[in-house]
């Protein structure tokens, strides 16, 4: 029976099971978060009980401390500070895009399958690490817009408040600040010891000390101690090396030749420049995921080498083995890196659900979440005739039986028809068999 969206959501996290199942047992009182998340009825109050809902997602893997880089961007768009005046809020969009995609994975066995196999991990484990790898693909995949262009007072810049935000996290205090486990005096000279030698002899920068979107791109894709710990054949030149995506772009090259360029040019519509030299939020996110949690990595490694009793001591709760890298860390990050790339030079990305099931899924859902979300750049609504956004009200959905597949069914109300044209075309661009998936009424 079609219900509207977040009726739809609320009540698969009550009573379904699979991911939905796990996370309400993983958090106490889960439902009743989502509820007070899904029925505010300010956008103000939305995003404040949607960033605690996020939190209690991010420490069920451990990755709470990254919240600072998210409230940064709630920051800048609550304040109307983004320049590009179109602009969405992405704080609850992500949100509701990490409880879309679970819907989605628990409610679609293909879907489920198709992820699944992609998962290199035991069979009681899949849920698991889906929803690890999926909270970096939804709920982390927009922190990268603290690196865009803000409005203060006419000027128009890179924030450096977001940027020592970032290069913060790399420092010695935020580290022992966040070390899960007790540092006894000869634990914390072997970790202040191992943050000069990181310093010393990878992180020599700061991205607040040239803040423009080439340098700060070169800077993000810089990880070489991921050569160190996670030992391959060839070794990699930098992140999007790491992050190369199958076929599509198999050494990274297109991917951040494409990225240089924006950050050079700007990006480019219809064969026209649209904007000044900009940095890709979704390359950003996935640089600054796969940057921050490989130096966690490279700590956790450097610390089993030089002491084993304090690398006990220290992953009581989680064990950063390398293997885990390997099989989730690195899943998790293309699925964020490519989340916003349709074409690099003549080369069009289209996605297919057995090839990229995980980037897949976040593109489809990137795409859908469009209910719920107010301007949070230079526009404003000035006047009641204006289109207004989409609500929860307007989208009504539920999972039916198509032939032998169960497909999502989507109805829209009061939604303007080139809104629900422009959805379509969206999606279409993007991703290959969509309709298989979903059927999107008119």
């Amino acid at each position: 029976m079609l219900s509207n969206i977040n009726d739809q959501l609320l009540d698969h996290f009550h009573y379904g099971h699979g991911a939905a199942e796990y996370l309400r047992g993983k958090i106490p009182g889960f439902v009743h978060k989502l509820r007070s998340f899904m029925k505010a009825r300010t956008d103000i109050r939305r995003l404040q009980e949607g960033e605690k809902v996020a939190q209690l997602i991010l420490a069920t893997t451990y990755f709470r401390n990254i919240m600072e880089l998210r409230s940064q961007v709630a920051t800048y768009e609550l304040m109307h500070m983004i320049q590009y005046k179109n602009q969405y809020e992405h704080t609850a969009h992500t949100l509701y895009l990490f409880l879309l995609g679970v819907w989605i994975y628990d409610s679609l066995p293909n879907v489920k399958e198709s992820i699944d196999n992609s998962i290199n991990e035991d069979a009681h484990l899949k849920v698991k690490r889906f929803l690890f790898q999926w909270t970096y693909a939804s709920l982390l995949h927009d922190i990268g817009y603290i690196f865009d262009h803000i409005v203060v007072e006419s000027k128009v810049h890179i924030d450096k408040q977001g940027l020592r935000q970032y290069d913060r996290m790399f420092e010695l205090e935020w580290i022992r600040q966040h070390i899960i486990g007790d540092l006894t005096p000869e634990y914390e000279s072997i970790l202040e010891g191992l943050c000069g030698e990181f310093r010393k002899n990878y992180k020599r920068w700061n991205l607040v000390d040239e803040p423009t979107p080439e340098v700060i791109i070169k800077k993000l894709c810089d990880v070489n101690w991921v050569n160190d710990f996670l030992i391959v054949q060839e070794k990699k030149e930098d992140a999007f090396s790491w992050l190369s995506l199958g076929t599509f772009d198999p050494t990274g090259e297109r991917l951040r030749n494409e990225a240089m360029r924006i950050a050079s040019e700007g990006y480019h519509v219809s064969g026209k420049k649209d904007s000044e030299p900009k940095v890709d939020h979704a390359v950003a996110s996935g640089l600054m995921l796969f940057q921050y949690t490989s130096a966690w990595y490279w700590l956790y490694h450097r610390v089993r080498q030089v002491n084993n009793k304090m690398y006990d001591s220290m992953t009581q709760t989680a064990k950063y083995e390398v293997q885990f890298f390997e099989r989730h860390i690195i899943s998790a990050c293309k699925a964020v890196i490519y989340h916003n790339l349709q074409n690099a030079g003549d080369c069009i990305l289209k996605l297919e659900l057995a090839k990229d099931p995980l980037l897949y899924l976040a593109v489809l859902c990137d795409e859908l979440q469009v209910w719920d979300r107010f301007y949070v750049g230079t526009n404003r609504i000035i006047t009641w005739r204006q289109r207004v956004q989409v609500t929860a009200e307007d989208m009504m959905i539920d999972v039916d039986l198509n032939g032998n597949d169960m497909v999502i069914v989507l109805e829209f109300f009061n939604v303007a028809k080139e809104q629900r044209v422009s959805i379509r075309k969206k999606i279409d661009s993007r991703l290959t068999g969509w309709e298989s998936i979903i059927q999107i009424r008119d």
